[in-house]
């Protein structure tokens, strides 16, 4: 699934997102997701739009492009830019790799990510005021919250 940030400072980035994990944001703020994590992310936050509902409401009828249209590439030959996004696709972060982003967050990234996950509120909120150790009770809620969406 195609998503959409609506925040300027989330352009050209990288973000730690539930069920996905690590996801790059282009430069005109787009994302690809998974469907689970499109959909947890545009219904619990206001953060994000279905940028492929945006492309169908902005097509006049009878405008939409093909598929061979749409992957022609601009620059560079063509075999580059599908070695490029074959290397992106075969890349998936293990869960090793999630869980290490996860634990490398801070405390402010912990709060924003259980929020944007849609996570009640109720389940986090103490673990985040806890002077000395909020911080890590975040991650490890993280981590779990994590896991048990594998699990799933």
């Amino acid at each position: 699934m195609r998503i959409k940030a609506k925040s300027e400072s989330l352009r050209a980035t990288h973000l730690q997102v539930p069920i996905d994990g690590l996801i790059e944001i282009d430069s005109k703020g787009y994302a690809e997701v998974s469907d689970k994590c499109g959909e947890m992310l545009i219904n619990g936050t206001n953060d994000w739009e279905n940028a492929d509902e945006e492309n169908r409401k902005a097509k006049p009828a009878g405008a939409e492009k093909t598929a061979e249209n749409e992957e022609k590439p601009v620059e560079g030959t063509k075999d580059e830019d599908n070695d490029d996004a074959e290397g992106e696709k075969a890349h998936q972060l293990t869960d090793e790799e999630i869980i290490e982003g996860l634990n490398a967050m801070s405390l402010e990234d912990c709060i924003k990510t259980a929020k944007e996950a849609g996570y009640p509120k109720k389940e986090w909120e103490k673990l985040s005021k806890n002077e000395k150790a909020a911080e890590k009770l975040m991650r490890a809620y993280l981590v779990k919250k994590y896991k048990e969406s594998v699990a799933e």
